[in-house]
């Protein structure tokens, strides 16, 4: 199917993670400087890199795991003619990439938790820190000198525990926003799974679940 966010066009392929809530919540916290090198890691579609050139980004690195993601990024920086400021990377984590090389990180990471596989580009493990566990603590190397990660991090896994994750590699963290997200039918099936982990958190309006999905930045010190 195709989309249009923010005056890109996107095609968006089957199983490919397209953009959602928490993609437009980063894109509107997004500030880039002009002629800064970004990277989107876990880039999916590219929405993230094509929006970040749009707005003065002097190259992008769009990083992901899938093969298929790649693709469909590549294609999406073809069509919107950016093609040429555009590096595609397919790879488990940013250990590929050298130290100091980016202005911005951006990451919005699989975080759904459940005892059984889901899609890739959604499910966060058992406990839904799988990937972070994994990835984020090697972020901090790459980012220059007052270089800035973007992250959504939900209450799923705990928000304090990002930020409290990012301060101990170094970074100082705020609060950029947040949204109450209502459960939707995945997270219903797995409520009683999401109830039994002592660092998720649910909020109940009218007795409807919420999650609460936070847009974190961490900056490096200068």
């Amino acid at each position: 199917m195709q989309v249009r966010l923010e005056g890109v066009l996107l095609d968006v392929w089957s199983n490919v993670y397209p953009p959602k809530r928490s993609t437009k919540m980063l894109i509107k916290n997004m500030d880039i400087s002009s002629g800064a090198v970004v990277l989107d890691l876990g880039c999916g579609t590219g929405i993230i890199g094509l929006i970040a050139l749009r707005r003065g980004a002097r190259r992008v690195v769009c990083l992901d795991i899938s093969v298929r993601a790649c693709r469909n990024a590549l294609e999406n920086f073809r069509m919107n003619k950016l093609v040429e400021m555009v590096d595609v990377v397919v790879g488990d984590g940013s250990s590929c990439l050298r130290d100091a090389s980016f202005d911005m990180v951006v990451l919005n990471p699989p975080m759904t938790p459940s005892p059984r596989p889901l899609p890739r580009y959604t499910w966060g493990g058992i406990d839904g820190r799988e990937f972070l566990n994994r990835h984020l603590h090697d972020v901090p190397r790459l980012l220059k000198s007052n270089g800035q990660l973007l992250i959504t991090a939900s209450s799923l896994i705990g928000i304090g525990w990002v930020a409290a994750f990012l301060e101990r590699h170094g970074l100082r963290v705020r609060l950029r926003g947040y949204e109450l997200v209502k459960c939707g039918r995945l997270l219903r099936q797995l409520m009683e799974h999401i109830r039994s982990l002592s660092h998720a958190s649910l909020v109940y309006l009218s007795d409807e679940p919420y999650w609460l999905l936070a847009v974190i930045e961490g900056r490096k010190k200068a």
